[in-house]
């Protein structure tokens, strides 16, 4: 990560006045600050993974309350979590 992270940092702004004019207009725009702006967004992607995760974590009882098996919904749940890796992996390949 962190050789990304040098590969894709930006240069730096030629003058002071551009840097504070970009935070005024920032919080302008927005009403929050950076730091404020950047909290908000972990929160909201903290709470979305949290939300997308809970049919995956209750799979299991539900297949056996159904009459499956907890065994085929552990199956099921090692399939999804295994095919979400694989989609992960090929996403990034064709980005390249």
């Amino acid at each position: 990560m962190i050789p990304l992270a040098l590969a894709l940092r930006r240069k730096p702004p030629a003058q002071q006045a551009t840097i504070q004019y970009t935070l005024r207009r920032t919080q302008a725009s927005l009403g929050l600050s950076p730091t404020a702006l950047q909290i908000v967004l972990s929160v909201a992607g903290f709470c979305c993974c949290v939300a997308m995760s809970m049919p995956q974590v209750h799979i299991v009882a539900y297949c056996g309350d159904l009459g499956y098996g907890v065994t085929r919904g552990a199956e099921m749940l090692s399939l999804m979590l295994g095919l979400g890796m694989v989609s992960r992996g090929r996403v990034r390949f064709h980005r390249r």
